[in-house]
């Protein structure tokens, strides 16, 4: 009996050993980043109500489990499907402290009691978002706009919906949509020349805000050095002839740093001649100036770029004379650059006699000297220069005569006299005779009444000139100018449409006679007096500011390509020169670039600077800009119409009359 009891249990525990539970799992994705959802389905024959059914993600060292189920709720012997909605990889789902612990190779673990299935192949959970960025340049210019371009693609091959954030050499947060952001920032305009990173920083959060998935990347660029400054400096303000003036000119950036570069120098003497050098910055130059040098005041124009700067100085007179012996002739010669009035002492052994002299500038006088015969020392003295030398004199006594007064004319006197009345009367009946046959001849000449062909005369209503180019004059005039500065802030994006219409509404300058040049996404239009044939082209350039203002705001309301503009106003000095249809100019000082700054501040808008407002306090109404605060800048409200108002004041007193 004994021997069938234990047969019996035998029996039954080898029938619960080959009687045991079946899992099968799906297979994950290849990939996954963090946030994002596992989908698990699972197929469970349970072979027991006791225990539970657990699904378990294994990374590495950590195991994390994903769903645990009582076996109870399982039919023994009969396949049931489970499957987990979704489990989100972040911490709040997970239930883990570290969310970072879970990165690298993975796979899920399925069991049941005795019974362990894991996934087929390993998978990659990982925190990396693929980060692709771009400027659109690599050297910009201080305040030059820079575009960043990014495109943001997680490793699971989903485009990123998240943030970007820039630091280093600027700041700022943009949102990334669909995978893609971009950006227009630029630089202050007093910052360093040299080479400048953008770090930048693509990331997604999960809902309780922890960051998840992150991108990084490094580009750099560079700041170019552009001269804004050139301080030119003369060693003296009053040279004296004879003497060298020690001159040099420095440029500084846009920090206010010295740079190197070459400097384009004239000196124009009072008498309007020139003389052209180039020096380089920080190095000093000698000038000579001889002693006959031009007195008055002189000036000297430094030119770098578009800057030009402008000093005068002075060179004194001087009377200055040399002396030297021909023979027994003392020859003076007036080597200074003043009139030379001065008392000249010559001594003739021990006789001193004194000479008044008063000679122009490069004039020479000479003097006769006589003595009883024989061997003398001579001297001659102005306190200033001295001459001494043994001569050989002849004579009967001591005596100076001026050969200058000795002159042909005066010792032929009444010879010349003689000739020139007789040609005087030759002339004189010649010119008789000649009277005599043109009033005969003149009634057989017969005139035209004829009004020329319109063909033949010139229509002086047009412009003369009808374009400007920014270059190195280095001979021409300098007058007061005012410039138009029109910027083009989307000129790279308008339509041809808006292009042509765009050139159409700047060509309204010419009708006011302005000069227009064109500079990448800027327009310079120069009202210069030598074109316009007028000195007060502050109110043309008002007026033709706010007339292509006018036109571009009208285009902007009527189409959907919206011309992005702004203006802006300056007036001061240039040195033109008319070669051809075409006026070649320098700027002096900020004439130029003040006109370009105002330019850069606002949209929209007519600014202009103060010497445009003191110049016109009648005819144009602004208001100033308080925000900018390193130079006046107003901006044009109103422009008058001074001739329409003079127009209807003259109506009112005709009829009050």
């Amino acid at each position: 009996m004994k021997k069938e009891t234990i047969t019996f249990l035998l029996c039954i525990i080898l029938l619960s050993v080959s009687v045991s539970a079946e899992i099968s799992i799906s297979e994950p994705l290849q990939v996954y980043n963090l946030g994002d959802k596992v989908y698990i389905t699972s197929t469970i024959i349970a072979d027991s109500k006791s225990g539970n059914y657990n699904i378990d993600l294994v990374c590495g060292d950590n195991t994390i489990n994903l769903q645990k189920i009582p076996a109870i709720r399982f039919p023994i012997g009969e396949a049931y499907i489970d499957s987990i909605p979704y489990k989100e990889l972040t911490t709040q789902d997970l239930e883990v402290t570290n969310i970072s612990s879970i990165l690298g190779n993975c796979y899920l673990l399925a069991s049941l009691g005795e019974t362990r299935v894991r996934s087929n192949s390993s998978f990659l959970i990982t925190d990396k978002i693929n980060l692709k960025a771009s400027l659109d340049k690599s050297s910009y210019n201080p305040g030059e706009r820079i575009r960043l371009d990014i495109e943001a693609l997680k490793e699971n091959g989903n485009l990123l919906e998240g943030f970007l954030e820039a630091t280093n050499a600027s700041s700022f947060s943009k949102a990334v949509v669909k995978g893609e952001a971009s950006e227009d920032f630029a630089m202050p305009e007093t910052i360093e020349a040299g080479d400048y990173s953008l770090e930048i920083l693509a990331y997604d959060k999960g809902n309780d805000g922890e960051i998840l998935n992150k991108g990084t990347a490094t580009l750099f660029f560079r700041i170019n050095q552009v001269a804004k400054l050139i301080q030119p400096s003369l060693s003296t303000l009053e040279v004296t002839p004879g003497e060298d003036l020690k001159i040099s000119v420095d440029i500084y950036d846009q920090s206010g740093k010295k740079m190197p570069g070459d400097v384009s120098i004239i000196i124009v003497s009072p008498d309007n001649k020139e003389s052209q050098s180039t020096i380089k910055s920080e190095e000093f130059q000698s000038i000579e100036f001889p002693e006959n040098a031009t007195p008055g005041t002189w000036r000297f124009y430094s030119f770098f770029g578009e800057l030009g700067e402008e000093r005068d100085f002075t060179v004194k007179e001087v009377q200055k004379a040399n002396f030297e012996f021909i023979d027994s002739v003392l020859v003076v010669r007036n080597i200074g650059n003043a009139v030379y009035n001065k008392t000249l002492t010559l001594k003739i052994g021990e006789t001193e006699q004194k000479i008044n002299i008063n000679m122009k500038v490069g004039e020479e006088r000479r003097f006769n000297l006589n003595a009883p015969d024989g061997e003398y020392s001579v001297s001659v003295s102005d306190n200033e220069e001295e001459i001494q030398q043994n001569i050989m004199l002849t004579g009967n006594a001591i005596s100076i005569k001026d050969l200058s007064k000795s002159s042909f004319f005066k010792n032929y006197a009444f010879a010349w006299i003689f000739v020139l009345l007789i040609l005087a009367l030759s002339g004189t009946v010649v010119f008789i005779r000649f009277r005599r046959k043109t009033s005969k001849f003149k009634d057989k000449i017969s005139f035209s009444k004829e009004i020329p062909s319109s063909r033949t005369m010139k229509d002086f209503t047009k412009p003369a000139l009808g374009t400007a180019e920014s270059s190195l004059v280095l001979s021409g005039d300098k007058n007061i100018s005012s410039v138009i500065s029109l910027r083009i802030k989307n000129l790279s994006q308008l339509s041809e449409n808006s292009r042509t219409e765009l050139s159409g509404i700047i060509e309204i300058a010419k009708i006011k006679r302005g000069l227009i040049e064109w500079k990448d996404d800027r327009v310079l239009i120069i009202f210069n007096p030598s074109v316009t044939r007028t000195y007060k082209n502050e109110i043309l350039a008002v007026k033709t500011g706010s007339d292509i203002a006018q036109r571009l705001v009208q285009h902007n309301k009527k189409f959907k390509d919206k011309i992005q503009f702004n203006i802006g106003i300056n007036s001061g000095e240039l040195i033109s020169s008319k070669q051809g249809e075409k006026l070649k100019y320098t700027g002096i000082g900020n004439t130029v670039s003040l006109a370009r700054k105002l330019s850069d501040l606002a949209d929209e808008k007519v600014l202009v600077s103060d010497s445009i407002r003191q110049k016109l306090l009648r005819e144009v109404k602004v208001q100033k800009l308080a925000e900018f605060t390193q130079f006046p800048v107003y901006s044009v409200e109103k422009v008058a119409d001074i001739e329409a108002n003079n127009d209807k004041l003259k109506d009112i007193l005709k009829r009050m009359k």
